[in-house]
């Protein structure tokens, strides 16, 4: 495995509203611990933005709000969802994304500077392609590295669990002893 020590991971995917990305919808986060190249534990978490609740989306990216598949999704002020991802960020070893740099850069203007070692699967997958650069969606990468087509893209929730299963699986971490992850991913 390419995770030999312990590594607490921090995935996370934030969803704007389309027509102004001002106006953040979502912010979904997956949390991982993996020792020797086992995955230990794994948390999936929805946080559904309260004062943006009448923005959807629909027009131009899928409107999937409501359809987080990998628990319940927590309906909470923006200030609140921001101080339950930086409560996380003192324990995690790796910030890991697809396409993180949007993120990134929404964390930092709302303050939030993250000065952990980040992975961006959209970033990783050309030197596991032999550098092809084509096909690098998050759909296309769950099918390529994980054989599965994801369900309900675009909730922030599935997006975050979805990019942390194809980290570990670029990672080659060995999942199958985890019952929660198991239990997660037969959904």
């Amino acid at each position: 495995s390419a995770m030999a020590g312990d590594s607490k991971l921090l995935c996370v995917d934030i969803e704007a509203w389309e027509r102004c990305n001002k106006f953040i919808t979502e912010i979904g986060v997956s949390t991982a611990t993996v020792s020797r190249g086992r995955l230990c534990s794994v948390r999936a978490t929805h946080f559904i933005i309260k004062e943006n609740a009448r923005r959807r989306n629909g027009r131009f990216v899928a409107d999937n709000r409501d359809n987080f598949i990998f628990g319940s999704s927590r309906w909470v002020s923006l200030s609140d969802a921001k101080r339950s991802l930086v409560q996380l960020l003192p324990s995690s070893t790796h910030v890991i994304g697809h396409a993180l740099g949007g993120d990134l850069a929404w964390l930092s203007a709302k303050g939030v500077v993250v000065e952990k070692p980040s992975f961006d699967t959209q970033a990783i997958a050309p030197a596991l392609n032999g550098g092809v650069t084509e096909g690098l969606s998050l759909k296309k990468l769950c099918v390529s590295h994980c054989d599965f087509s994801p369900t309900y893209l675009h909730n922030g929730g599935n997006d975050a669990f979805y990019t942390l299963l194809v980290f570990l699986r670029m990672c080659q971490v060995d999942t199958d002893s985890c019952a929660e992850f198991n239990r997660l991913n037969s959904r």
